[in-house]
C-alpha cells in the first residue's frame, strides 16, 4: 500500500528493513531517502504530491527544498476528498517549478493519486471505455458499498474497471504533459524520466477489492517505463522481474551516483542497456497496519510462494500458498497441498530472505534509528478513514 511502498523507492530498503509499516511511523533520520542524497550532490530537489501517505511528515520532505502535498486543502472532508481531481493542480505547481530558472541539475518528484478509488474520472474519461453502459453502478464508494462485492453483476464490475480505466487514462494526459514541456524546454535529451505506480488494484480475482489487503499479481504486478535522454533504447521492453527495490538505485546511476551499501535493489539502467540480470526472485512483504495479517512472497518467472503469518487466514494450508504461473498464471490453483519440491525450495529461500530483513530492522534499530512516532490528529485520521485506509 502507498505509505511502505513509496517509503522503499525513496530509500531502496525493503518495507521491514526501513520500518514503516503503520500509519503512526516515521522513517528514521538514520536511512538516507533520494531527495537528501540528491540534495547533497547538489540537486535542486522537489515534490508536489496528492495523497496524505506521501505526505512530507513521514520523511518524503528530508532533502526537499520544496515539498508541497496538495491533498492537505481537503483535510477531513471525506466525500470530496475521495471525489477530488487533483492531478492539474499537479501539473501546475510542478511545472510552474520547472519553469524556474535553475543552475543546478533538479529531482522533481510528481505523485498522481487520481488513479485510485473512488473511481470518479472527469468527462470524458468517465465515458471514455465503457460509452454503452446504462446501468446505475458508478465509482463512488467502492470500499465500503455493500452492493460492490464479488457476486455482483459482471456487466456492472466491468463498468467500474471502465471508470478505473478512464482514471488511468486521465492521468496519463497529465504525464504526458510533463514531458512534452521537458521538450519544449529543450530538456528531454538530458532528463532522464522514471514513471511507476505503487500498486495494483483487485477487482474480486481473489474476492477481495481495492489493496492493502494480499499479495496476488493484481496488487503486485505494475507499470514501470524509463525514458533515457536522447531517445537511447526507445520502445525496448525487457524481460525479467523489476522492483520497487530497484528504483532507488536506477535515479542515483542515473545521476553517477553509488546507492549506500544498504540498499537492496539493482540499477535497471545495465539491464537497459543489454545486461543481463542474475536475479532470481523477486519478494514481496505486506504488514497490516493493526499486525493481523502478515504475508511475504516469492515470485520468479514460473512459480510463487506466499507465505502467510497469520494462519488463521489458511489454517488448513499451514499459512502457505504456492502457484505455477506458466501454467495458472492468475493464480487460481494452489499446489501448497501437494508440497511440489518447487514450492518447498521456495519456502526455504524466502524465510531466508525474511530473516536478513529481520536483520537489517534490528541494525536500524541498534544503531538508534528507529521509525519515530508520528501523532496522527483528528483531521487526519478523519481523511484516512474517508479515503478507505482506515477503518472506523
Amino acid at each position: 500500500w502507498t505509505l511502505p511502498t513509496h517509503l522503499t523507492m525513496f530509500t531502496g530498503r525493503s518495507q521491514l528493513a526501513h520500518g514503516v509499516v503503520v500509519d503512526t511511523s516515521v522513517l528514521s533520520t538514520a536511512i538516507p531517502t533520494l531527495g537528501e542524497i540528491l540534495h547533497d550532490a547538489g540537486y535542486a530537489t522537489a515534490g508536489f504530491v496528492s495523497g496524505p501517505y506521501v505526505g512530507g511528515q513521514y520523511g518524503y520532505s528530508r532533502g526537499m527544498d520544496t515539498y508541497v502535498d496538495l491533498s492537505a486543502e481537503f483535510g477531513g472532508k471525506g466525500a470530496e476528498a475521495r471525489g477530488a481531481v487533483l492531478s492539474p493542480k499537479v501539473n501546475e505547481r510542478g511545472l510552474a517549478w520547472l519553469d524556474q530558472p535553475h543552475d543546478r541539475p533538479f529531482f522533481l518528484f510528481l505523485h498522481y493519486f487520481d488513479i485510485h478509488y473512488d473511481y470518479v474520472p472527469p468527462a470524458p474519461y468517465d465515458r471514455m471505455f465503457d460509452p454503452d453502459y446504462t446501468g446505475t453502478m458508478d465509482g463512488r464508494r467502492f470500499i465500503e458499498r455493500p452492493d460492490v462485492n464479488a457476486k455482483m453483476p459482471a456487466r456492472d464490475l466491468e463498468h467500474i474497471r471502465a471508470l478505473y480505466d478512464g482514471e488511468i487514462r486521465f492521468v496519463d494526459e497529465h504525464v504526458g504533459k510533463v514531458l512534452a514541456r521537458l521538450d519544449e524546454k529543450g530538456l528531454g535529451d538530458s532528463t532522464v524520466v522514471l514513471i511507476v505506480a505503487d500498486h495494483g488494484e483487485e477487482f474480486f480475482e481473489h474476492g477481495n477489492k481495492g489493496h492493502h489487503r494480499t499479495v496476488y499479481d493484481e496488487v503486485l504486478r505494475i507499470p514501470l517505463a524509463i525514458r533515457l535522454p536522447r531517445g537511447e533504447v526507445a520502445g525496448r521492453q525487457v524481460p525479467g522481474q523489476a522492483s520497487l527495490l530497484d528504483i532507488f538505485p536506477t535515479i542515483l546511476d542515473a545521476a553517477g551516483i553509488a546507492a549506500p551499501p544498504e540498499a537492496e535493489g539493482e540499477s535497471l539502467l545495465g539491464w537497459l542497456r543489454g545486461a543481463t540480470s542474475t536475479r532470481e526472485a523477486v519478494f514481496s512483504d505486506f504488514y497490516d497496519k493493526r499486525g493481523f495479517n502478515l504475508q511475504v512472497s516469492r515470485r520468479t518467472p514460473t512459480n510463487k510462494t506466499i507465505e502467510h503469518f497469520n494462519r488463521i487466514t489458511h489454517p488448513k494450508q499451514a499459512g502457505v500458498e504456492h502457484y505455477d504461473l506458466a501454467a495458472d498464471p492468475a493464480e487460481k490453483t494452489d499446489l501448497a497441498p501437494s508440497r511440489p519440491e518447487a514450492m518447498v525450495s521456495s519456502l526455504d529461500r524466502l524465510n531466508e530472505w525474511l530473516d536478513a530483513r529481520w536483520q537489517a530492522h534490528r541494525s536500524v534499530e541498534a544503531a538508534g534509528g528507529s521509525s519515530a512516532s508520528l501523532t496522527m490528529d483528528a483531521e487526519t485520521m478523519q481523511k484516512l478513514k474517508s479515503l478507505g485506509y482506515v477503518g472506523n
